[in-house]
């Protein structure tokens, strides 16, 4: 497959980009040979592996830096060696601590996460501080989700994921790198500044968490992305900030393409919802279905088009609990959906659902889209990711 890759894009191990359960890539027995083969093939390109790290040995580290560029994602989720032991399954905690210790010292970049688990949530933000001493230059604060098979304290709900929001917000006023919060839970299109990079032109620029970009250039950036997409292009943009009760103008020092430091949560880019607009019938009525989780943004993104097209979103019944996400929402979940708001009257000719659930045509559960076009008898069509 390395023929079929692009030399300049970013490789990705350990993270799962199909169906597939991509388990932890350390595991294999051949996994620095491979990665050896992958960087004499592709020389430029960068690599992330995304690891527990609990294979992470000095030795290995040693080796990875002569991979460079490579970044390593890391499962910190919790710093305790009893915690790791009883819930991690870690049965060398001081081991894998003080792995994690040397990786800034034998010069690998690495990102953390931590699942914001309830065993886990009394470490914080002294967990932060510590990965950040260690050399980590992003975290990843992932909010706990659960099928109806999980139990309740694990599971989540909107409630317990909107205290850990605002509580994520005091605890990155405790470190200097960009500490984000996965999944976002975004209701606006504001363009503000998540965190910012160490060394960065940003940093340099003086910008700081909390901004929110109003102008860059002079022209106001229609969402988060938009913002990121226009600064990275840009040299030297002009931005327009607010800062609390202030306003802001600032000269970013950059070059095209150079990453500016500014990090942003992803929300969606004014270009890819209009392809998918124009790929629309231009008669009759649609009806748009999405997850849970995407429904605030695209409610503040059709506001922002005035767009008349009915949203609504689709309940995950199949997994229960508090999977809200797109991606995992199968067709009996869109089916149930329908069929309640047929009860209820409501009319359509045409479909559009999100694309994440059909990468290969099929939902999580085998069944075919085109099949289930055909039992509903209107046409479906997909949203540009």
């Amino acid at each position: 497959m390395l023929p079929l890759l692009d030399p300049e894009e970013r490789v990705v191990i350990g993270e799962s980009a199909t169906r597939l359960v991509e388990g932890e890539p350390l595991l294999h027995p051949r996994f620095l040979p491979l990665l050896q083969r992958v960087r004499r093939a592709l020389p430029k390109a960068p690599l992330q592996v995304t690891t527990n790290g609990l294979l992470l040995t000095e030795q290995l580290q040693r080796a990875l830096v002569r991979l460079a560029p490579i970044e390593l994602i890391v499962s910190v989720n919790s710093l305790d060696p009893s915690q790791r032991t009883r819930w991690l399954g870690d049965s060398q905690p001081e081991r894998t601590l003080a792995q994690l210790e040397a990786l800034g010292r034998n010069g690998l970049a690495f990102q953390s996460s931590f699942v914001l688990a309830p065993p886990f949530l009394d470490q914080f933000p002294s967990a932060l501080r510590q990965v950040e001493a260690w050399g980590a230059n992003y975290v990843r604060l992932l909010l706990p989700g659960g099928s109806r098979l999980a139990p309740l304290t694990l599971q989540g709900s909107w409630d317990s994921w909107r205290a850990l929001a605002a509580q994520r917000r005091l605890w990155r006023e405790e470190v200097s790198i960009p500490c984000v919060l996965e999944p976002p839970l975004l209701c606006d299109l504001h363009a503000e500044v998540e965190g910012v990079m160490p060394n960065s032109p940003a940093v340099r620029a003086g910008l700081q968490p909390g901004d929110r970009i109003e102008r860059i250039d002079g022209i106001a950036p229609f969402s988060r992305q938009d913002a990121f997409l226009a600064i990275a292009s840009a040299v030297s943009p002009h931005l327009v900030v607010s800062r609390y009760s202030q306003r802001l103008e600032v000269r970013l020092e950059k070059e095209a393409n150079e990453r500016s430091g500014l990090v942003f949560s992803r929300d969606i880019t004014r270009k890819s919802l209009e392809r998918t607009l124009s790929s629309l019938p231009a008669r009759g009525k649609g009806l748009v279905l999405t997850g849970e989780l995407a429904l605030p943004i695209l409610r503040a993104a059709w506001e922002s088009l005035d767009l008349q097209l009915p949203l609504v979103a689709a309940p995950n019944r199949t997994f229960g609990g508090s999977i809200r996400a797109a991606g995992l929402l199968t067709l009996s979940d869109i089916g149930k959906t329908l069929a309640e708001l047929a009860r209820k009257e409501w009319k359509w000719d045409w479909l559009l659902l999100p694309a994440a659930p059909f990468e290969d045509g099929c939902d999580l559960c085998g069944k075919s889209l085109a099949d289930f076009e055909r039992e509903i008898s209107v046409p479906v069509f997909l949203a540009e990711s």
